[in-house]
């Protein structure tokens, strides 16, 4: 789009400059040498430049319609460059509008791209936290199963503890027992020895 409004500027430019070199021709068909200032004052003095019925003549009123055509036409090649002017400020607005937007469209890019960068460092280290949060889940998991599994292991030793304890009690019961299996083998056997004796001297009484 700069480059077309370029293009026009240039072609503004080219149409001004050969409109000032072509103001106001004179036309050739006619071929009038225009007179200059002094023959005009003579032909004044002489009383030539009008008649008794009040007319002009034309060939005196020749050079001003020339000059006002001439006028005319650097009016209208001075309006023309007037609009030119315009047309070119307004080109070299829209230029410097176009500018400012292509700036403004290169800070945006700029900042969206540091966006982009920001965006995949804070990606980055979602996914970092991701990973510290499984791996410390699964050191959770992993310390849960490790109490469950001191929880057991005390189960098992209060419950052994609790058999330990009841095989001391049977034990102690057992060595009552054995005690008194020992008292009445003891007594079985002296009364055996005193039957014995009994047998032997009939005097002897239990």
């Amino acid at each position: 789009r700069l480059r077309c409004f370029r293009m026009d500027l240039l072609c503004c430019k080219h149409w001004r400059n050969r409109k000032m070199r072509t103001v106001a021709p004179v036309p050739e068909s006619r071929n009038i040498e225009l007179p200059d200032r002094r023959s005009m004052m003579e032909a004044s003095a002489r009383g030539q430049l009008g008649s008794g019925s009040g007319r002009a003549d034309p060939l005196l009123n020749e050079p001003s319609r020339t000059l006002a055509e001439a006028e005319t036409g650097r009016k209208e090649a001075l309006a023309a460059l007037s609009r030119e002017r315009r047309k070119t400020e307004d080109l070299q607005r829209r230029i410097d509008e176009l500018a400012a937007e292509s700036h403004r469209a290169r800070s945006a890019e700029a900042a969206l791209l540091e966006e982009r960068r920001s965006t995949s460092r804070l990606r980055e280290q979602l996914k970092e936290a991701v990973s510290e949060s499984a791996l410390a889940a699964q050191a959770s998991q992993e310390s849960a199963a490790n109490s469950a599994a001191v929880a057991k292991l005390a189960e098992m030793a209060e419950a052994e503890g609790r058999i330990i304890a009841a095989l001391h009690a049977r034990l102690r019961e057992v060595d009552a027992e054995c005690k008194d299996m020992s008292d009445f083998t003891e007594r079985v056997a002296t009364l055996t020895v005193k039957a014995g004796q009994s047998a032997e001297d009939p005097h002897i009484t239990f």
